[in-house]
Parts: C-alpha cells; structure tokens; sequence
C-alpha cells in the first residue's frame, strides 16, 4: 500500500515514509521525485497531543500509582496517535531550494574533476649584489 503524492497523484509514498512525515521530516516521492512533508497546519495540533498523552501518563505514573500501567498507557496512546497522523494528516509539497546548485559540495567537485592546467610561478629574478 502506497499513499499519492499530492504533486502528481502517483503512489509514490510508502507507509514508512508518510509515518517519519509525522516527525516533522521531509520525504520525496518515488514517481517526480517531489520534496514532501507533512502539513503544519493539521501536525501542530497532533504534535500538542503527542505532548498532551506524555504529560498524563507521567501524572499517572507519578501521582496515581499506576506504576507499569502508565507505560502500557503511554505505548498504546503512542500508537494510536501514530496510526491517525499516518492515515489522517495530508501531505504538503514544499518549495524547491531555489535557483543554483542544491549541494554546494557538488559543485566543488566538478571543478577539482575538471581537467585545469596550474600554471607554475614565475621566479623572481636574482639582481646583483
């Protein structure tokens, strides 16, 4: 199973890549190669649950003895959230990085490939003394 792209409505998105979406990374699609991500506007509100379910299950473990109870709880909501950001939150196609080489390195490295003839020095000359 493979979600579309919103760029070229393509499955080009596998489910491993959608679910680090919910981290707040960046993805490409397989099929035009588009830098993805998730929309901030609906991962914002999901990222203050994330944080909502962390905070009730240290209560719980701190102040309502539910001891290994709280973890269950916590690793249960974890996967809830994580099941609803996969299957719920769209995706965005972010901007490319503008005009002129996207990897400084890779321009660099075609000029220390290129073929370039050092010229040597040339030598002071020696005067007389």
């Amino acid at each position: 199973m493979k979600f579309p792209c919103p760029k070229c409505e393509q499955p080009g998105i596998s489910p491993a890549a959608k679910l680090r979406l919910c981290y707040w990374r960046e993805t490409h699609c397989e099929q035009c190669n588009a830098r993805l991500c998730a929309n901030p506007w609906f991962l914002a509100p999901y990222s203050i649950v994330y944080m909502w379910a962390l905070a009730t299950c240290a209560f719980l473990f701190m102040f309502q003895d539910a001891g290994a109870m709280a973890f269950v709880y916590a690793l249960l909501a974890w996967l809830v959230i994580d099941l609803f950001n996969v299957l719920l939150i769209p995706m965005a196609v972010m901007r490319s990085h503008g005009p002129g080489p996207q990897d400084p390195l890779k321009e660099l490295d075609a000029t220390l490939d290129a073929d370039v003839e050092i010229e040597p020095e040339p030598r002071a000359a020696k005067t007389p003394h």
